[in-house]
């Protein structure tokens, strides 16, 4: 309602200080549960709102963590009560679900209970509130998964344990400027938690919040930390901990644990209870000085950007790649990224690099434009007042990378290709399909069948991405994952993945007597160095003899996926006729059209991100699903008489909005039976 109701600043504003006043609440029902000394009820909360973590996270934004936070100590301080809140633990819950990495605390937290203490309520609310998020994670797993998680860029998210401790250590290092008594005040505090856990080591209560705050430190040092050995088999071994894969976040639960014991430690002796009032004052002190408002540019300061066009298309915007610097300064998200009416999306900000970012990169480097066109794109807006922070991508890039400044143009206007159209033909090819030609690569449709599936793509080969070990992002120190190489060479994009070395010692194990798909610029060889391919690059499938289980580079190479033979399928097609399709879409997961009839089946395409979950009903009756171009969605359309509706839909995403919907009624149900009294 306030977004609705008022400008940007206020709705911000507005949900600042009510994410402050849950910290505080939650701070005081923490410390109330272990002290009753006045002065802790007031200075550990000043301290709970102003230390450095929370600074920190206030500059990047995470606003939703920062009440997860908050409203986590108020739960763990409910739970500490002689006759806990039942229907208020369950609402707490409810605000901590908007942040998964600390729901899976809490979902862990109210599990015990409801074994422990045979109070099911909180237990249940955080299933029904965290079902959409559940349904996602199930229904996208792989998604997920895929994403490039490994020892390189964990290293660089690691904390050095001292930092850790002084609640600091985050790579933006936000709080550099910080006065050194900032940081005697978060020691002042720590000192008064050891006191704490000392006088009270035989309290199960003090206890607890020991195992969090040093759990979560050592955790949080990653490969800097005395954990080192077992966070790294953990990165290689259980990908599941990705969500934790921002190690700083976990800096919370060190926050907690602090402020728990210190409350402890304030209730041996009034002066101790008076100590904890300082550390408070010095570090809001320290906020009025140097405000997080510092790192911020005003949005009235950044040029408006006013984008025409047409209905059901897409934008790209120059610079492409974030974070976005304006004019030199700051470092964050892209201000430009939000839909527009009537359907017109932007291109960038994909989570992927491909196909958008291959596609925008190579705009960006060549001035090519087939590819922007294939994905629906309808104008290109240059912003000269942005720049790309390329310092802050680090190990995110496996090869050297430039992001020059965007050049002043005026707004290009393309010929887009339509999102939903029929294709004139289907082609298997054998090698990566290129953007909008509407070819489809033989391993996603390998054993398929259905209603109009073509006999013969049950006999295909199947294929398998050809995955490097997790240890580095850097091509050249080993094979690294190489979609991490997209920005900095669009060449290498495709949609299949594999691995990357430019490295001369490194090695990739490979599953001999088979067919490998590789891009070489120079040679690629056996590790005992025979010669296998050598090229100028470009993607080429080649035999690996039955002798070889190993290959090493000279020069760059890629190696992409693996099969058992693709000799006879065409290696490349000529791109599709496609025929516009006017539809409507409500809802980014729903479309609805009309197909007229036709006496054989048709090639239907759908410009979007290919999603398993995404299918086209038709009459009852729902169509063969498959990728097109290797990141669109394709259908088969069996012949049909007369005109038909076709509606295509995401059904995990349907499924989500149902569950949230359920979900708002249950918490409008607890905050009634919290308005009338209700324990």
């Amino acid at each position: 309602m306030v977004v609705l109701l008022s400008s940007p600043i206020v709705a911000f504003t507005t949900f600042t200080l009510l994410v402050g006043a849950l910290c505080i609440l939650g701070a005081r029902s923490l410390v109330s549960a272990a002290s009753n000394e006045q002065w802790a009820r007031v200075g550990l909360p000043a301290f709970a709102l102003f230390n450095p973590w929370v600074y920190t996270k206030l500059v990047a934004g995470h606003l939703a963590m920062i009440a997860a936070y908050g409203a986590t100590m108020w739960l763990l301080g409910e739970c500490s009560r002689a006759r806990p809140r039942w229907n208020r633990v369950a609402l707490l819950v409810c605000i901590i679900a908007a942040q998964i990495q600390f729901f899976v605390i809490a979902l862990a937290i109210v599990a015990g209970i409801a074994v422990t203490q045979r109070r099911i309520l909180p237990l249940v609310t955080g299933v029904v509130i965290g079902l959409p998020t559940i349904i996602g994670v199930v229904g996208d797993l792989g998604a997920i998964t895929s994403t490039p998680y490994s020892l390189a860029w964990q290293r660089s998210q690691s904390l050095y344990p001292v930092e850790a401790a002084a609640l600091t250590g985050y790579f933006a290092h936000y709080t550099e400027g910080f006065p050194a008594v900032a940081f005697d005040a978060v020691w002042a505090v720590l000192a008064l938690a050891v006191v704490g856990a000392v006088s009270s080591y035989r309290r199960r209560r003090a206890m607890i919040f020991v195992a969090l705050a040093i759990i979560a430190w050592a955790w949080s040092t990653g490969l800097h930390g005395p954990l080192m050995t077992l966070y790294a088999i953990s990165v290689i071994r259980l990908p599941v901990l990705e969500v934790f894969r921002e190690l700083y976040d976990l800096e919370a639960y060190v926050a907690i644990g602090y402020i728990g014991l210190a409350a402890m430690a304030a209730r041996l002796h009034p002066l101790l209870g008076k100590a904890t009032i300082a550390p408070g004052i010095i570090l809001a002190a320290t906020w009025a000085v140097l405000p997080p408002s510092r790192w911020w540019i005003p949005l009235s300061q950044v040029p408006e950007l006013r984008v025409t066009a047409p209905d059901n298309s897409r934008v790209a915007f120059m610079p492409d790649v974030q974070p976005m610097q304006f004019r030199g300064r700051g470092s964050g998200l892209d201000p430009d990224l939000y839909p527009r009416p009537n359907d017109v999306l932007p291109l960038n900000g994909g989570v992927t690099p491909f196909p958008a970012g291959v596609a925008l990169r190579r705009f960006a480097m060549t001035g090519r434009i087939d590819e922007l066109r294939g994905l629906s794109v309808s104008r290109v807006y240059s912003r000269p007042w942005l720049t790309t922070n390329a310092g802050a991508l680090g190990p995110q890039l496996a090869l050297p990378a430039n992001f020059p400044k965007s050049a002043r143009i005026k707004a290009i206007a393309l010929r887009p290709a339509p999102e939903l159209a029929l294709a004139s033909s289907l082609n298997i090819v054998s090698l990566p399909p290129s953007v909008g030609s509407s070819a489809v690569f033989f391993g996603d449709v390998a054993g398929l069948r259905g209603d109009g599936i073509p006999r013969s793509w049950s006999e295909l080969p199947s294929s398998s991405e050809v995955l490097p070990a997790l240890r580095e992002t850097t091509a050249a120190r080993a094979w690294v994952d190489v979609r991490q190489a997209f920005l900095a060479q669009p060449e290498l994009g495709q949609g299949l993945g594999g691995a990357l070395t430019t490295s001369p010692s490194a090695l990739l194990h490979i599953q001999p007597s088979a067919s490998a798909l590789v891009w070489v610029k120079g040679r690629l060889l056996a590790a005992g160095g025979r010669v296998l391919f050598r090229s100028r690059g470009g993607y080429h499938w080649i035999a690996i003899p039955s002798f070889v289980t190993a290959l090493r580079c000279e020069g760059e190479c890629v190696v992409a996926a693996r099969s058992s033979s693709v000799s006879r399928i065409p290696l490349s097609a000529a791109p599709a006729r496609l025929t516009g399709i006017r539809f409507f879409a409500p809802v980014p997961w729903l479309a609805v059209s009309r197909l007229i009839g036709r006496k054989s089946p048709s090639f239907l395409r759908y410009d979007v991100g290919y999603d398993p979950h995404l299918i086209a009903i038709s009459r009852g009756r729902v169509f063969p699903h498959f990728r097109v171009d290797s990141f669109a969605n394709g259908w088969i359309v069996p012949a049909h008489k007369g005109s038909t509706r076709v509606v295509i839909v995401e059904y995990v995403a349907a499924l989500q909005l149902i569950c949230e919907f359920v979900g708002v009624l249950w918490t409008l149900a607890l905050l009634s039976r919290i308005a009338l009294g209700r324990p």
